[in-house]
């Protein structure tokens, strides 16, 4: 990897600065007090894309180069997926947050009760889903959840809940809940979902969740996989 020392930085490149679109680099702050910083911008093969990263910046008196270059081998490889998308970044140029990532899992409804509108569900586990990612049962961080464990149709926020999620537990490296529906009186839509589960319509659940702490896994192709270790519900 190319490495430049300037009077304040240790920079060190990822990218060509001649694949990016003309005046599309900015710099974002990572990191102020370790004092890390990256330089991002639009390819000129995605204009239109999300910004992908050029080139990382190291602050001269906390870092030698040595010392760089093992954060980039650490942490560099998945730059365009923190910066991307799932990003948002302030007029400063800092990272403010790294937006919800949503999964879906399928499982086998079982142990329906009418009685209750419930039935036993699995919202994740830690099998390697479509994307060729992994999220470890033992990462989940769920006491705001369960302060008030409504269930989103769609995760729609605009929404009323269609159900409640009661004894929430992580068993088996899956993480298990029981969804409590509303009833048709309360919220229409619960009763039809309600009904697509129990006749088997619907056989998935997906989860919401702020990536905490991850690792990159190799590489297969083109695809960039995971191994989210902490992450809050």
């Amino acid at each position: 990897m190319p490495v430049d020392v300037t009077d304040k930085y240790i920079r060190i490149r990822i990218k060509d600065p001649s694949l990016f679109v003309d005046g599309s680099f900015r710099t974002i702050t990572i990191d102020d007090q370790k004092g890390i910083k990256a330089i991002i911008g639009k390819l000129k093969s995605d204009p239109q894309g999300s910004t992908k990263t050029q080139a990382f910046l190291f602050n001269k008196d906390k870092w030698t180069v040595d010392e760089a270059k093992k954060w980039v081998e650490e942490h560099g490889k998945g730059a365009d997926w923190i910066f991307g998308e799932n990003t948002t970044i302030d007029e400063e140029g800092k990272i403010i947050k790294v937006q919800a990532i949503k999964k879906f899992y399928q499982f086998e409804t079982k142990d329906f009760n009418d009685e209750e509108r419930s039935f036993e569900a699995i919202a994740s586990t830690e099998a390697v889903d479509r994307e060729g990612d992994i999220l470890r049962a033992s990462g989940w961080k769920l006491k705001n959840f369960k302060k008030n464990p409504v269930i989103l149709w769609s995760h729609s926020h605009v929404d009323l809940p269609i159900a409640k999620a009661e004894n929430v537990r992580i068993e088996d490296n899956k993480l298990k809940f029981r969804p409590v529906f509303a009833t048709a009186e309360m919220n229409p839509l619960a009763e039809q979902v309600y009904q697509l589960y129990k006749n088997k319509f619907l056989r998935a659940f997906s989860v919401r969740f702020d990536p905490i702490k991850w690792v990159d896994m190799p590489e297969e192709g083109n695809i960039k996989s995971k191994n989210f270790l902490k992450y809050r519900r």
